[in-house]
Order: structure tokens, then sequence, then C-alpha cells
């Protein structure tokens, strides 16, 4: 009893040491925007905006896969503590640029850049941003009221910059009979020309029937669905569905540099990551102890004088209390290492 006494006067001293000795203030998580928020195929370019930036380090923004296009050393603005770098442009590999070119354009498709503390790699953290699938304009059809084979013309406009590039206008239009499930005719691939417009013609026409125009890009990415239905003395075009693409299938759920939980926002900086983790365990650990404590004194107040009943209860509580006072004498030591110790020495987080 003695011996327990002791150890529970050492454990006081250590939570009064532990609450007096002033925790090391966690950093603000860095998080990064796109400006415009939503970026499409047409969109000359973008500027990142990076917030929470430590104003006494300096920082390296990487921003494709080779040095020449990393931008090292940045520091970051007194006043806000936001960097924004210059203009930036893509291409067809999934990486951003420094310097756009006439030729250079966005690819639908998910694109990544980092930041990291200037030469450590240890503290890289990723953000990526969505660009939008875009396609032509909605089609127009002639004639409104198709006859058995009569000439259909499907006019298509609308251009994805850069406009003059081999085959990033080119489309394919074809007639679909949805009663035999069959392509009716030729499929017509045509280019958009700049700024203009270009007109897919079945000079044969088809029989009598329902049919659905569809509108593909060269790589089979369908943008248009239009209802058609031909009969003699006129049939009629029902309202394109689809239409303009869509964005690449789903988000990064961390692109901010947090990924929401069922426990708040945790970042996904590895010395971050760690820590918010030793908290959730830490909570957990205390509420067991809480619990187990609880089912003791139940156990205690229950027992009625029997010995062996009022032993368990208590070895329970002890055991509960000697659980919780390691836990909190675990977490001083780590923290008065890592932080007191540790953080104290210049180049070590």
């Amino acid at each position: 009893m003695k011996f327990c006494l002791k150890l529970l006067f050492i454990n006081l001293l250590l939570v009064g040491a532990f609450l007096v000795i002033p925790p090391k203030a966690e950093a603000a998580i860095i998080t990064s925007t796109v400006n415009p928020s939503s970026v499409d195929e047409n969109t000359p370019t973008v500027t990142l905006t990076f917030r929470n930036l430590d104003p006494s380090k300096t920082y390296d923004i990487k921003i494709s896969g080779y040095s020449s296009d990393s931008i090292k050393g940045v520091s970051p603005n007194l006043s806000d503590f936001t960097y924004t770098t210059p203009p930036l442009c893509g291409r067809d590999p999934m990486w951003l640029k420094t310097t756009c070119g006439g030729g250079d354009f966005f690819n639908f498709g998910t694109y990544d850049y980092w930041i990291q503390e200037h030469d450590d790699v240890r503290t890289e953290i990723k953000f990526s941003f969505d660009v939008k699938r875009l396609g032509p304009n909605e089609p127009t059809i002639s004639p409104t009221n198709p006859e058995p084979w009569k000439t259909i013309t499907v006019t298509l406009s609308g251009n994805k910059r850069p406009a003059d590039k081999p085959e990033r206008n080119d489309y394919k239009v074809s007639i679909f009979n949805l009663d035999l499930g069959k392509r009716e005719g030729d499929e017509k691939t045509v280019t958009i020309p700049p700024g203009g417009s270009v007109p897919a013609e079945f000079t044969g026409g088809v029989g009598e029937g329902k049919y659905e125009i569809r509108v593909n890009d060269t790589d089979g990415f369908l943008y248009w669905r239009i209802p058609l239905t031909v009969k003699l003395g006129g049939g009629s075009v029902g309202s394109p569905s689809g239409g303009g693409g869509t964005g690449p299938p789903g988000t990064n759920p961390c692109a901010g540099g947090t990924c929401p939980t069922a426990f708040g926002n945790i970042s996904t900086n590895p010395t971050t990551f760690a820590g918010k983790i030793l908290s959730i365990a830490t909570g957990l650990a205390g509420g067991i102890a809480l619990i187990l404590m609880v089912i003791g004194s139940i156990r205690v107040l229950m027992s009625s004088g029997d010995q062996q009943r009022l032993a368990a209860g208590r070895d329970m509580i002890v055991a509960a209390v000697a659980g919780l006072l390691f836990l909190i004498f675990s977490v001083l030591i780590l923290r008065f290492i890592g932080v007191n110790l540790l953080g104290s020495i210049p180049g070590i987080r």
C-alpha cells in the first residue's frame, strides 16, 4: 500500500511538471488553393496559393517531375504567411510547369504539385486539382423532321484550346439503330476549325425507325446522344443528353493536405499525423481506464462482504489506476524527449 501511495505521489509530481512545462505549439497545417477554383481544358493558366507557411523557414515548390520546374527557397509573405506562385500551365503528362509556350494546354485529369521545407523531403505535402473534360457544343440536326433515305446533317461547334493542335478537336459522329442495336451508315470523323463549325453529312439517310445520333471523341469518350425518329411524312429530333463531357472520375479527398475522418481532419504530413494518432490513442486509453474504474467500483459496492468479489473489484481499480498513470508517464517522457530536448536542436523537427 505504501508503495502504491509513493507511486501515486511520484506520478502526481510528473503530471504537475507536465502541466507546468508548456507544450510546443503545433504548427498550422499548410493548405493550398487553386485560382480559378474550377479548371477545365480551356483554362490557360492557374495560380497556386499556399497558406500557413512558417515565416522563419523557406520552402521548395515542386510542380513537375523535373528539378528545372521547381521553385526553391521560397520565403512566405510575413503579413499573411501566403505565397503565390507565378502562373502555371499544363501539358499532356499530368504535371505543371512554370513557362507556358504556345502549344501548352490542360488535358482533362488530375494534376499534382508539392511543397516542402527547403531540401527536406520528409516535410513534403502533396496537393492536386482536377481539370474538367470539355467537348463540342450541343449539336444541331437538320432537318428537324427527318424522312427515310434523306440526307441528315449533324453540325458541331466549339473548340478546346489550342484549337490548331492535331486531333485536339477531332470527333466521330454516328447513327445507331435502336431497334436493331447496330450502327447505320458510315461513321463520320470531323475536325472543328478554330472559332467555327463543321457539318457531318449522312447523304444516304436511314430507313424508318428509331435512332440515336452519338458524338464521341477519337478515343471513344461519348459526349452527346440525340434521339431521332425517322418516318414518312416527317419524323422528329429529341433533346440531346450528355454534353460537355465530365471531369475525371472521383476526386482526391486529401487534396488540401488534410483528410476528413470521424475523428476530425487529419493531416497527411507524417509528423502531424503521428501526433494526431497519439492524441486519439491517449484519449481512448484514458476512456477505457475510466470505464474499468467504474466497473471495479461497482463490484466493490456490490460485493456484500464477499472477500473474493471485493478483491476482484479492488484489483480492477488498482490495475486501471496503474495503467492510467503509466500512460500519463509515457506521454510525459515522449513529449519531454521529442519536444523539449530534440525540439531545441536546430534541424530536428
